[in-house]
């Protein structure tokens, strides 16, 4: 009919007439109904509940219709009946006007029964669940509770519960679903009604399993396949079929991105494997029952699920031909249905299939569609993938786009707009909703949803941009390309003055190498591109994380000087990482780079990979070099116009008096070099860094070590401390920041590592080191160590405020190091050498002063971003 208007009596005498989207739009009669209507309103009602029942909505929306069109006593029940068939049919929005309008008229009765009402609101606010109108929905369930809490209106309290308890498992409300589901099937088998007791079994079973409860959820799961088949072969039998499957698969590969087969390969026990082997036959045969059925009713959906839950058992079997055509099928069909979450676990298993097969560029496709679907964990597999094919660019882009979702790389930004906020939570939501739900049709119009809602942030981001370029490209998380990599590494005319020494000089020519890592469960891969490559290229190392590891626990402990043999040991470990890590990258760059770029990743956040030496030369000898979180934000930066004819600023502030004297003359001495007057003890505050700097100076304490929390981690002024997280919301455009000291961590961690640090086995050590702990050297001089992901989330903290370069280092420093460090630096800044190559001269100089065999003396500070 036209929406328009109602449509005649005899356009609904067939139940089968043509629907436009949105139906007809039924308003009240303004009179008492039409005589002797009593009898055929009572039939339409019932015929429309019938056929509801039976799967054929449109016969239940034109009874219904017809049915309200009699405008007799029944209009309330041909509401609900017109709302329910809207809601089958997919029709939401005109399912809750029609629903609205029976519990408005329900509410306005003067009757003292509140059937007709509470009917009304369970049916309002199921499809006011379907719509992720969260509020709403749990308002409609609420009100119809309350009117049927006296005992005996029990009956109408069961399907309200199940709704109710539907709704919290949408919002991953575990508990309160289990709660709920479980007092209506009390009071469902107690009454022995049967209208949504199959739904509500599947679903209680569902949250039983989400809660790692597979046990207790299996009963549940074989009672509602027994009521389903009890019911008639339906989309529920399929349903329910498919998840007993799920419960009987003993790796449980079909929805789990892994590799479906090891935990039957690592079993040892023979009673154990012939019991795994026989459940994983049951679930088989389950699948199989599933996808006759589904295929008999024309269920796609149901086929989808089926033929990939089969593929997956395929690939445990190493019936790997047999999985790919299955999988390649369900993608087809999961595709056309929109359901993101169950094509990415087929676009798994079809990757494991295609890799047994020995495609590996098509394994390596599937991954990286998995990883775009949104699943992380795809992401280590993808980028091995890519590096055994030895595609740089796209190992890079998977490298980058795991980072951006790092926090020392850039993950958490500082302040983020309501709107946004809303947009986001939005989005995670709706897709949690979807992940919980069991009808592949309803998971799938929830994914449309959170689409929706992604559209509108990103519509939200277009118009923040090109002011607030820096903060939409954060939260929009999108990797280099070729040609934004390409720029990284264009040659820069100003570094065309000889940057390294020797015969690499004649031949400088502004040229740029990148130097990229991944460490990986395996072993770390480094990622190489420079001026004149075509592309990027991949370098995979046999530096484990037991090497990174034990460098850690040794990299700034300070041997005796008669202590020879910890020395020896120290330095066969320095040598050792840097011919693992750097020898074949550097092989490849040549000596003609006048600026080294380095990326470092997780533990290498931490280590001075500018002081390691392959082949005994270090790296810092050979080039200048600059660090930076990734890519992405070096791309960010060079956006950035440059600070050009501004002033400096330099704070000094100590936390402890016997603290004060050093931190002060600091400051006092770099603002004489700096041509400006320090800002030190209370007048030391966060409220005079925004604005536009040539430099920045702090000379304060860096605080380390808040609880795991990378941006808790910040400087300690007059005001108290400004974290990074605080620091990302602020506007500080300074050409260079410079952050020369720490302090130790809090407390309870340095008594820790007093009374540890004799005692404390190599392998706690490495652990603590992977964690990011504090680690006490053993012998010698004794230095706490901030976590690697703390230093550089206050770098990257900077350079997202509006820092181009940020000095600072990596462990504590001696004052009397940091000054003649600074004297060096600044000097020749001011002469005008670029900051890469004054840092670089200023470090090479403290190594000639103090030794090669001291980096924890000369070797802490780096320079990260993109320095002038």
């Amino acid at each position: 009919p036209d929406p328009a208007q109602d449509p005649p009596a005899s356009a609904l005498t067939s139940p089968a007439h043509d629907l436009t989207a949105d139906g007809p739009v039924l308003e009240e009669p303004a009179h008492g109904g039409v005589e002797g209507a009593e009898e055929p309103s009572y039939l339409l009602a019932k015929l429309s509940t019938l056929c509801r029942a039976l799967g054929d909505p449109v016969a239940a929306y034109g009874h219904a219709a017809r049915g309200h069109r009699l405008r007799d006593g029944r209009r309330i029940e041909h509401l609900r009946n017109l709302g329910a068939a809207a809601r089958d049919l997919g029709r939401t929005d005109e399912a809750v006007r029609h629903l609205d309008q029976a519990v408005s008229l329900a509410r306005a009765t003067d009757s003292a029964l509140p059937v007709q009402l509470v009917q009304a609101l369970d049916l309002l606010g199921r499809t006011l669940t379907a719509q992720a109108r969260w509020q709403d929905a749990a308002n409609a369930f609420d009100e119809g509770l309350a009117l049927a809490g006296a005992p005996m209106w029990r009956a109408l309290r069961a399907p309200l519960l199940a709704g109710r308890a539907a709704l919290h498992l949408k919002l991953d409300e575990l508990d309160e679903a289990a709660s709920r589901y479980q007092q209506s099937l009390s009071i469902s088998e107690e009454l022995g009604v049967r209208t949504g007791l199959a739904d509500a079994y599947a679903d209680l079973a569902l949250v039983r399993t989400l809660r790692g409860e597979r046990d207790e959820a299996k009963p549940l799961a074989e009672r509602c396949l027994s009521l389903e088949r009890a019911h008639g072969r339906g989309h529920g039998e399929v349903l329910a079929l498919i998840a007993l499957a799920h419960l009987e698969d003993p790796a449980r590969a079909s929805t789990r991105l892994e590799n479906p087969g090891e935990q039957l390969t690592r079993l040892r026990d023979p009673a154990e494997t012939l019991a795994r082997l026989e459940s994983s036959a049951r679930a088989s045969l389950l699948l199989e029952e599933a996808l006759a059925l589904a295929e008999e009713l024309g269920y796609r959906p149901g086929t989808a699920l089926a033929l990939s839950r089969l593929g997956a058992h395929d690939v445990t079997t190493s019936s790997y031909a047999r999985a790919h055509r299955r999988l390649s099928s369900a993608i087809d069909l999961l595709t056309e249905l929109g359901h993101d979450l169950e094509l990415a676990v087929a676009c798994h298993h079809r990757s494991l299939a295609a890799e047994a097969l020995g495609d590996l560029p098509a394994a390596l496709a599937d991954a990286e569609r998995v990883f775009d679907l949104g699943h992380t964990p795809a992401r280590d597999r993808a980028f091995d993938l890519a590096v055994r094919l030895r595609r740089g660019l796209t190992a890079w882009t998977i490298l980058e786009r795991a980072k951006l979702t790092t926090p020392a790389a850039g993950g958490v930004p500082g302040g983020v707009p309501e709107a946004e906020l809303r947009g986001l939570d939005a989005v995670r939501t709706l897709m949690t909703a979807a992940r919980n739900t069991r009808d592949p049709e309803q998971a799938a119009t929830l994914i449309r949803r959170a689409r929706e809602a992604r559209a509108d942030v990103e519509s939200s981001w277009r118009r923040m941009e090109p002011p607030a370029f820096g903060h939409v490209a954060l939260r929009r998380a999108a990797p280099p390309d070729q040609a934004q990599l390409d720029a990284l590494v264009a040659p820069e005319p100003g570094l065309g003055s000889p940057a390294v020494t020797g015969a690499a000089s004649r031949g400088a020519t502004g040229a740029v190498g990148l130097l990229g890592f991944s460490v990986g469960d395996g072993a770390v891969t480094v990622l190489a591109h420079r001026t004149g490559w075509a592309e990027p290229r991949v370098f995979p190392t046999a530096a484990g994380r037991d090497v990174l590891s034990d460098f850690l626990v040794t990299a700034r402990e300070r041997p005796g000087l008669l202590d020879v043999e910890a020395r020896r040991r120290r330095a066969d470990l320095w040598r050792r990482l840097a011919d693992l890590l750097l020898r074949e990258a550097l092989q490849a760059f040549g000596d003609d780079l006048d600026l080294v770029r380095l990326l470092p990743h997780a533990e290498l956040h931490g280590i001075p990979l500018h002081a390691l030496a392959p082949d005994g030369r270090t790296l810092i000898e050979r080039f200048p070099v600059a660090y930076a979180p990734s890519a992405a934000v070096l791309t960010r930066l060079a956006r950035r116009p440059r600070v050009v004819g501004a002033s400096s600023l330099v704070l000094g502030f100590p936390r402890e008096d016997g603290a004060r004297a050093p931190m002060e003359a600091e400051a006092e001495e770099v603002a004489a070099l700096l041509g400006t007057r320090p800002r030190t003890g209370p007048s030391a505050t966060a409220a005079l860094l925004p604005g536009t700097w040539d430099v920045l100076h702090l000379a304060c304490h860096g605080v380390f070590g808040q609880g795991g929390d990378p941006f808790g981690s910040g400087v300690r002024l007059a005001d108290g401390l400004l974290t990074a997280r605080r620091l990302m919301s602020m506007n500080v455009d300074a050409g260079l920041v410079v952050l020369t000291t720490h302090e130790q961590p809090r407390e309870d961690a340095r008594a820790q590592a007093r009374d540890e640090s004799h005692a404390q086995p190599r392998e706690d050590a490495r652990a603590q080191v992977r964690e990011g702990a504090h680690v006490p050297a053993r012998g010698g001089s004794r230095v706490s160590v901030p976590g690697a992901e703390d230093v550089a989330a206050l770098g990257h903290a900077f350079l997202h405020a509006g820092a181009r370069s940020v000095l600072l280092a990596l462990w504590p420093v001696a004052p009397e190091i940091t000054l003649a460090l600074l004297r060096d630096f600044y000097a020749r800044r001011r002469d005008g050498e670029g900051e890469a190559r004054a840092l670089r001269s200023a470090v090479l100089g403290l190594r000639e002063l103090y030794g090669s065999a001291e980096p924890e003396l000369w070797a802490p500070y780096v320079l990260a971003g993109l320095p002038g």
